[in-house]
């Protein structure tokens, strides 16, 4: 039987549910992981100062959480209390005629436990009905993901005259040298500083994705490989530790990091400002708090390093291509603009429960999973 103080905690979450939009918010903070009130503005025909209020509504609940992130406001959603309030039904319901029907709406996250979904069952005609609505929008993607694609060759080329050097498991090398004979290179700004113990998780999660893609790629005129500050030494320790075989070069001392805005100087991050994805941002190292904040001691303790030194590197992609002797930049992509590059997420895209995010951060190094 539940208690009336049971009742009394989860009163402000029904209540805080009880409103569509706000409902709508939450759904989204679950299934799309943070996100800034501009984010959450979009596509939800929802003003920002409405957006705004019903959020602080969601926090007074408990229900979501923010931090500062540049000069956006990121927002996090809070599972417990939604767990409290779900406990709180199941009693109530227990026994009754709705409980099986309840029960049976109870889902699996992503951490072993269990959450609500109401989501629909239909019969296979309107499976396939609704599947080849969603063929025809994966068809309209895919041409404009083709469209995109010579987009991005068709920009022009910038010639690179600036001397870079790096330490290669062959020696000092150059630029050019990074290339392997071959006359395309792509580079991958790996996040881990020379102050770094380890590499960055996330970097290392999308490294597992694109390692045994090197092979390919380089008999198809393309040499992919990664970038990072830290000493050769580390690098190579590292990437024994994870089983890759990528190319992977150091830019220590060089300002290659910094030119591509895949690096910050201490001077930059004192100051507040740096370029990043294109754009001038608040580079001040303010360490995230909240109830969602929990894996920044996890992240910082595997890092070996401070919030403050962690996040000078930034991660991207760089295109080079090299024509009669000459280097050329010809992309680069940071922050969202990596996502198709981060296997695992193209894979959660497709499954039942997509990303599932009830847990920020929730990925590790692949050797840290315990045997799993």
């Amino acid at each position: 039987m539940v208690r009336p103080e049971e009742l009394t905690a989860a009163a402000p979450v029904f209540a805080a549910l009880g409103d569509e939009t706000r409902l709508g918010i939450v759904t989204r903070l679950c299934t799309e992981g943070p996100l800034s009130i501009t984010r959450l503005t979009v596509g939800g025909g929802v003003t920002r100062q409405a957006v705004t209020k019903h959020l602080h509504v969601l926090a007074q609940a408990g229900l979501a959480h923010s931090s500062q992130v540049g000069r956006e406001r990121i927002w996090e959603l809070e599972p417990r209390p939604l767990l409290t309030a779900r406990e709180c039904l199941s009693q109530i319901s227990a026994g009754a005629g709705p409980a099986a029907a309840f029960r049976g709406a109870i889902g699996r996250r992503s951490d072993g436990g269990t959450m609500m979904t109401s989501h629909r069952i239909g019969t296979r005609e309107e499976w396939l009905e609704a599947r080849l609505e969603l063929l025809a929008a994966e068809k309209a993607l895919t041409r404009r993901s083709d469209e995109l694609a010579r987009m991005r060759q068709e920009l022009p080329w910038v010639r690179i005259d600036k001397q870079y050097r790096f330490e290669t498991d062959e020696g000092p090398a150059s630029l050019a040298d990074l290339f392997r004979g071959r006359s395309q290179l792509l580079v991958y700004h790996f996040m881990f500083g020379p102050d770094y113990a380890a590499g960055c998780p996330s970097c290392s999660a999308i490294a597992d994705g694109f390692d045994r893609s090197a092979v390919h790629l380089a008999n198809h005129d393309v040499t992919l490989g990664a970038v990072s500050r830290a000493p050769l030494a580390k690098l190579q320790a590292y990437r024994r530790r994870m089983g890759w075989s990528f190319p992977w070069a150091s830019s220590f001392g060089s300002d290659f990091n910094y030119d591509f805005q895949s690096g910050h100087t201490p001077e930059q991050q004192q100051a507040g400002v740096g370029e990043y994805n294109f754009q001038t941002m608040d580079i001040r190292p303010e360490v995230p708090s909240g109830g969602g904040s929990s894996w920044v001691p996890e992240l910082l303790a595997g890092v070996g390093t401070d919030w403050a030194t962690y996040t000078r590197e930034r991660p991207g992609v760089s295109a080079f291509a090299l024509e009669d002797g000459v280097v050329y930049h010809t992309y680069s992509a940071y922050s969202r603009g990596l996502d198709g590059l981060w296997g695992m997420y193209q894979w959660l895209d497709r499954a039942p429960r997509g990303r599932n995010e009830t847990v920020p951060h929730w990925w590790r190094r692949h050797d840290e999973y315990g045997g799993e």
